[in-house]
């Protein structure tokens, strides 16, 4: 079980530099894809296990306890689906640019990556943990 903490930690402090699950699949439209990202959604009726990232990748085979990692109420998985998405306030005027947040044209589509092995890895350790028992004194 301490060795169950280590590993959460090591996971979630270090989140940005967990590689890709082997088990996802990221599809190409082009050769060249654009990385830049405008909102990504679900494959077709809101199929969970599909990413559409923007017009040229879409990730596929994302296991579904990929989304049992709850943070405020919602996935990981779809935090960073909604935090990382085109804002544009029509009362200022000002577009708020996901794409603007990192020198890296590729780093949401990784973090997107990480994200989704961050979840799937702490599901896991999670649910190998022994049942909690409660005490009444």
């Amino acid at each position: 079980m301490i060795n169950s903490g280590k590993q959460l930690v090591e996971l979630h402090v270090n989140y940005e530099k967990v590689p890709a699950s082997k088990n996802v699949e990221v599809i190409f439209n082009k050769s060249t894809p654009t990385y830049m990202v405008e909102k990504m959604k679900f494959g077709r009726g809101k199929n969970k296990s599909q990413i559409i990232f923007n017009k040229d990748i879409t990730i596929k085979n994302i296991p579904e306890k990929a989304y049992g990692y709850i943070i405020s109420g919602r996935s990981a998985i779809e935090w960073v689906m909604y935090q990382y998405r085109m804002n544009f306030n029509k009362t200022t005027g000002i577009v708020d640019g996901p794409n603007d947040y990192s020198e890296d044209p590729k780093y949401i589509f990784n973090l997107l990556l990480s994200i989704i092995n961050v979840s799937v890895q702490t599901v896991d350790i999670v649910n190998s943990l022994p049942p909690l028992e409660i005490i009444d004194e």
